[in-house]
């Protein structure tokens, strides 16, 4: 009967020792730095590991941010749709002016044909490149609110030059944001920033259970029981995902 009390004991510790593996590959960035990111917190203070931290803490931050540049460049689709919605305003307003030159009144007519004048000079606007258009806007903006206020006026364009020139801002912003991001530019790939943090995540789980095998299961079984409840659950984010995520450069 000792005997096979001592033998269940040893089989308990060894069930309990263990820290449970989860397959990275199946997780999303998001998911995957979530999972780093709760880790990091459970080894924070444990004793043992102190040689690994260094390694761990640089391959953390790494994956941090390398996701943070991911979120960041999404800002490329949304510059490329701001400048598509000032780009339409800015053909009506040429359409506009345009039927115009075409009114039944005079005077509307002629004010019509000036400002075509104007907007010939600045040719398709559109297709230019982004700085050069932002810039083409504002100066006919200007010029129209400058020179032309009588003949804007005739037309009742207030209203499309204020919109334009809020869409032209608007494409601004954006493009500035993405200038200060290039700046900042990481060198990191997610990829890789992935793995070294995996291969750091895999050092510090081998150190503990290593220490676990020398000095017992005290002082570690909430650790233990912490990770490997986070690995369950993460495991279980995996089973409700139809495919795996590819990791994004």
């Amino acid at each position: 009967m000792l005997l096979l009390k001592d033998n269940f004991n040893f089989l308990y510790s060894q069930i309990m020792s263990r820290i449970n593996s989860l397959k990275f590959s199946r997780l999303s960035n998001e998911a995957h730095y979530e999972f780093m990111t709760e880790s990091n917190q459970l080894f924070a203070g444990v004793q043992g590991i102190e040689p690994l931290m260094s390694q761990w803490n640089t391959a953390y931050s790494n994956e941090g941010e390398a996701l943070n540049f991911i979120r960041k460049s999404a800002i490329t689709a949304q510059i490329a749709q701001a400048d598509e919605q000032r780009d339409e305003l800015a053909r009506g307003l040429v359409l506009l002016i345009e039927a115009n030159c075409f009114h039944f009144t005079p005077a509307i007519k002629e004010a019509a044909s000036r400002l075509k004048v104007v907007t010939d000079t600045y040719g398709n606007i559109a297709i230019k490149t982004y700085d050069a258009e932002t810039a083409a806007i504002n100066s006919l903006i200007a010029e129209f609110n400058a020179t032309h206020a009588a003949d804007v006026a005739a037309l009742n364009l207030a209203p499309w030059l204020g919109e334009l020139q809020n869409r032209n801002n608007a494409f601004a912003s954006l493009m500035a944001g993405r200038y200060t991001e290039t700046a900042g530019k990481t060198p990191l790939r997610m990829a890789d920033a992935r793995k070294q943090a995996e291969q750091a995540y895999r050092k510090i789980v081998q150190r503990i259970e290593a220490l676990i095998e020398i000095n017992g299961l005290e002082g570690f079984t909430t650790l233990v029981a912490e990770l490997n409840a986070r690995v369950e659950r993460f495991s279980n984010l995996t089973r409700h995902r139809q495919a795996p995520e590819p990791p994004q450069a």
